[in-house]
Formats: structure tokens, C-alpha cells, sequence
């Protein structure tokens, strides 16, 4: 108890340089034990994973061969006609069939 009298009769300067000091000590010495903790905790990861992979490997993708089929003038004039004429028989407007014969 004398201690914390002395303590409260010293001036508001000394006391605040204690306080700090007292606290830089002890956030010294828990910063310590933390990293020393982490140490420990990354080392007993190590062990135990050493010999396993942690990634995966990825599985192996073939990719499907795409062939873009191609057509002679003759089958393009036969496909256009058809399309015409199923167009005709659902009465699309006629846009529909206008904006194929532009491309």
C-alpha cells in the first residue's frame, strides 16, 4: 500500500511516463509470447503437412474438337427458301425474312 501512496503523491508527468513505460513493457513482452506462440503453431503445421500436398491437382480437360459445318451457294438458296416458306405458314412479318436475306 505504501508503494501506491508514493505512487499517487508523485507528480502527473512522473506518473504518466510510468504509465506508459509499464505499458511498453508489457506489450514487449506479449508481442514475445505471441510471435513465440506462432512459431510454435507454423512449425506443428509444417510437421504435420510435410509430406502431404495441400493443393490439389487439377484433373486433366480434353477439349471436344468443334467442326463449323460449311455450305455450297446451292444449299444456302434451298435453306433460304425453306425458311420462306415455314415463315409463310406461321405468317412471321416479314422482317424476319428480310433480315435473313441481308445476311
Amino acid at each position: 500500500m505504501k508503494f501506491l501512496k508514493r505512487l499517487q503523491n508523485l507528480p502527473l508527468k512522473t506518473r504518466k511516463m510510468i504509465l506508459w513505460l509499464t505499458t511498453g513493457v508489457l506489450a514487449i513482452i506479449f508481442l514475445g509470447v505471441w510471435i513465440y506462440s506462432l512459431q510454435q503453431h507454423v512449425e506443428r503445421f509444417r510437421q504435420d503437412f510435410q509430406d502431404r500436398s495441400i493443393i490439389a491437382p487439377f484433373p486433366k480437360i480434353e477439349m471436344p474438337e468443334i467442326k463449323i459445318p460449311t455450305f455450297t451457294e446451292e444449299e444456302v438458296k434451298e435453306m433460304k427458301k425453306e425458311f420462306q416458306e415455314k415463315a409463310g405458314e406461321l405468317e412471321l412479318p416479314t422482317s424476319a425474312t428480310q433480315s435473313l436475306e441481308n445476311q
